[in-house]
């Protein structure tokens, strides 16, 4: 038995000296003090003390054990004993204060709030559930929490103390001019996709676009998709959690569904398919929106089709 020693309660002095036939009791340390760990079998007597709601019980040698907590181990003197009765009541009064985690995955936080409000923003970003795991001393225990809506102007106050370390003193607000197109041509409709993932020696195929339009500007130099399902399921490009805006990869190639009445046997009504040049225009995905956009590129659209 391997016990914590109190160096303030060591002895040097042998208390109880035996003559050399006689086989010298092992002393080992107790919490709380020092005792002599036997299993001699000596009886309690009648005297003894009560400590604490403990029965403290005194044997034929002079000696005392607590038959309550720990009946093998024996005490010196009575002193002893009750402060070996004090640090077990501590010990175990100290096991309803274990401190108390709370991890989601491997990030540790040390307060139930600051879990909650971690787990209630990847829910909403991901759309589903976030387990809690809560670990105090060697019992754990899980809890969900799951998405909902929060007042935007709290979540913002919230991630400004976050990384600031203090309050939000003020609030700025900022009006933004955005151009867009109110009028674009349409292509045809979209139908496939060939990405290639940045970083990855695989590509995603994209369709399923259901009646996406493939559109351009007036200067024949930018494409848009608009309508349909611009959906993307971010996991294929090995994305785990995403940003409001991620970069899919470089568009290879494009599929589209059209009539081409001028040119003639070249043309009419079939799926067209075109093989982008480098510098391969870049696909950019709005994760709440759900839009996807082209960037980049050295691609221009004539009357036959897509160049470059």
């Amino acid at each position: 038995m391997k016990r914590k020693v109190n160096k303030r309660w060591l002895r040097k002095k042998n208390m109880w000296p035996f003559a050399p036939s006689q086989p010298t009791r092992q002393r080992t340390p107790a919490r709380g003090g020092i005792a002599a760990h036997t299993k001699s079998g000596k009886k309690p007597t009648s005297a003894g003390a009560q400590y604490k709601g403990y029965s403290i019980r005194l044997l034929e040698d002079g000696s005392y054990v607590i038959p309550k907590i720990d009946p093998d181990t024996q005490f010196e003197d009575l002193k002893q004993a009750k402060r070996f009765v004090d640090s077990e009541t501590k010990a175990r009064r100290n096991k309803g204060n274990l401190p108390t985690y709370y991890y989601i995955g491997s990030q540790q936080f040390s307060t139930r709030q600051d879990a909650v409000r971690k787990a209630t923003g990847y829910a909403n970003e991901e759309g589903k559930p976030i387990t809690v795991t809560v670990e105090s001393g060697k019992r754990t225990k899980d809890f969900k929490v799951m998405p909902g809506k929060r007042n935007p102007s709290e979540q913002a106050a919230e991630a400004y103390q976050d990384f600031h370390g203090r309050p939000s003193e003020e609030t700025v607000t900022v009006q933004t001019k955005v151009h867009y197109h109110k009028h674009l041509s349409a292509c045809g409709e979209l139908r496939k996709l060939v990405i290639q993932a940045p970083g990855k020696l695989f590509k995603v195929d994209l369709a399923g676009f259901k009646k996406a339009l493939l559109c351009e500007n007036e200067a024949h130099n930018q494409l848009f998709i608009e309508g349909g399902d611009q959906t993307v399921d971010v996991k294929k490009f090995g994305i785990k959690r995403p940003h409001e805006v991620e970069t899919l990869g470089d568009v290879r190639n494009i599929e589209y569904f059209t009539t081409k009445d001028h040119l003639g046997k070249d043309g009419g009504e079939a799926l067209y398919v075109h093989k982008f040049e480098k510098p391969y225009p870049v696909l950019i995905y709005h994760a709440l929106d759900k839009q996807l956009t082209f960037a980049g590129g050295k691609y221009k659209v004539l009357p036959e089709g897509i160049e470059g």
